[in-house]
C-alpha cells in the first residue's frame, strides 16, 4: 500500500467518476447494488452513466465474484454472478419476513439488527455475500451486524417528540434513494424534499407519495418540478428556505403517529455546504424543538 500499511482486505466504494479512468483495477468481489438516474448533470444521458458505472466489471476474471441485485440488466463479465433480492424476485440470496435465505435455506434472522427497510435488507444480503467470498460464516457476520449503528444522515431516527418521529435521510441525493426511504416508512409521512435537481424524473415516486405522504415541504431554491410532479397527490406543498423553517413547518403539520422525513432526492449545494451540513442543520433544528 502507498501508505505503508498492508491490509488483508480493503472494502472500497468506487464512484462512476473514478471508474471512468480505471486501467487495471479489479476486485475479488464486485457489488452492483442498483442502477437509477443520477449524476445527469455530468453525463449526457443514462447510457453514458451506465457505461461508466458498469466498468466495475471491466477487468474481472473467472476467479472473481459479481454480486448483483436481481433484475439488474448489467453484464458482469467473466466473473461468477451471485444475485440477491428483498423484493420477491428469484435470486441466490433472499430476504422475507425478517429472515435471510441462501438458495431457499434460512441462514439467519434480522431481528437483532438496528437498521430498517427492505432496501437495507438488500444491503445486508450484499454484505453477507461479500463476506462469504472470503470464507466468513453467516453466524459470525450477523453477530457483527447486530452491533452496527445506522450511519448519520441515512434514515437516522433523530427523536420522537409528541408521538411524531423525525428521520434524517439527507444522504438521499437522488430519486432512487428517496424511493427506498419512502418505501420503508410505515407511518404517514410529512416529506421534506428538494434542493439542486440533477435531472430528476419524479414519476417513479408518484405511487409512493400518493400512498404515504400527506404534505411535502420543499427545502431548496428551485421547487417548481416538485410542485408540478406532486401537486395532485398530496394535501399541500409548502416552500421553505432553511432547515429550521422546514422543521417548524413540519411540526405544525404533523399529527400524532406521523413521521417527518428529510429525504431530499436532490443535492444540497443551493442552501448547504453538502448533504452532511444539510443533515446537521436538520438535526439541530429537530433537537431544538
Amino acid at each position: 500500500m502507498a501508505s505503508g500499511v498492508r491490509y488483508d482486505v480493503l472494502s472500497l466504494e468506487i464512484s462512476s467518476f473514478q471508474l471512468e479512468t480505471i486501467r487495471n483495477f479489479r476486485a475479488k468481489a464486485s457489488l452492483w447494488l442498483n442502477f437509477a438516474p443520477d449524476h445527469l448533470d455530468r453525463y449526457p444521458g443514462m447510457a453514458e452513466y451506465f457505461a461508466a458505472k458498469s466498468r466495475i466489471f471491466k477487468n474481472v476474471t473467472e476467479s472473481d465474484v459479481a454480486i448483483v441485485r436481481a433484475g439488474e440488466e448489467v453484464s458482469s463479465g467473466k466473473a461468477r454472478r451471485w444475485t440477491f433480492s428483498a423484493f420477491g424476485a428469484e435470486a441466490d440470496y433472499n430476504y422475507a419476513n425478517g429472515r435471510l435465505y441462501h438458495s431457499g435455506r434460512e441462514i439467519g434472522s434480522t431481528a437483532g439488527l438496528k437498521i430498517r427497510g427492505k432496501h437495507n435488507m438488500e444491503n445486508v444480503l450484499a454484505a453477507l455475500m461479500a463476506g462469504k467470498v472470503y470464507g466468513i460464516e453467516f453466524d459470525a457476520m450477523l453477530k457483527a451486524l447486530a452491533t452496527y449503528e445506522v450511519p448519520r444522515h441515512r434514515c437516522e431516527l433523530i427523536r420522537t417528540l409528541a408521538d411524531r418521529e423525525y428521520i434524517n435521510d439527507s444522504k438521499a441525493t437522488n430519486v432512487n434513494s428517496a424511493w427506498y426511504a419512502l418505501e420503508s416508512m410505515e407511518k404517514p409521512v410529512v416529506w421534506i424534499a428538494g434542493g439542486v435537481d440533477k435531472g430528476n424524473n419524479y414519476k417513479e415516486l408518484k405511487a409512493l407519495v400518493k400512498e404515504k405522504v400527506k404534505y411535502i415541504i420543499c427545502l431548496g431554491l428551485d421547487n417548481i418540478k416538485i410542485h408540478q410532479a406532486f401537486q395532485d397527490d398530496v394535501d399541500m406543498i409548502i416552500n421553505t428556505g432553511s432547515a429550521k423553517e422546514a422543521v417548524h413547518v413540519a411540526r405544525r403539520l404533523a399529527e400524532k403517529g406521523d413521521c417527518v422525513l428529510l429525504s431530499p432526492a436532490c443535492a444540497s449545494f443551493d442552501l448547504f455546504d453538502n448533504y452532511e451540513d444539510r443533515g446537521r442543520q436538520f438535526k439541530a433544528a429537530v433537537r431544538n424543538l
